[in-house]
């Protein structure tokens, strides 16, 4: 899990330890034994940068309703990496939009509504485990 900055979000800094004490305790909570790695808050351009060529690249967006289901990629993936970018509380603009689609990404929808942030990457973590 990384933080990206982009151009709608709210913030320009985390608390990377608080991060990872509030997954450890929901971890132990679950009986879930799997940390995701949390990294630090990059730019949305340091993150498109370092993507890895061979993975599967996803992103959730909002403001168009002519993506496809999230669900179509995961079930019909042969990639053993998934990268899912998911907005800040504004969703992406358009021009990170165009400029992830640049290196690879699909828009994908999660769904009819619409999911806090927070929401949205837990509802992608557990797709993806399964």
């Amino acid at each position: 899990i990384s933080f990206i900055e982009c151009t709608r979000g709210e913030r320009s800094k985390i608390n990377l330890d608080r991060c990872i004490k509030t997954a450890v305790s929901a971890m132990k909570q679950s009986k879930q034994w799997w940390l995701p790695q949390i990294n630090d808050i990059i730019s949305f351009k340091k993150m498109l940068e370092i993507t890895e060529a061979d993975a599967l690249k996803l992103m959730a967006w909002c403001e168009t309703d002519k993506q496809e289901s999230v669900h179509k990629y995961l079930k019909n993936s042969a990639h053993q990496n998934l990268i899912f970018l998911i907005g800040p509380e504004g969703d992406f603009t358009e021009n990170e939009v165009h400029q992830a689609q640049e290196k690879g990404f699909i828009p994908v929808s999660l769904g009819t509504g619409i999911l806090r942030t927070e929401t949205a990457a837990l509802y992608v973590c557990a797709l993806s485990k399964n």
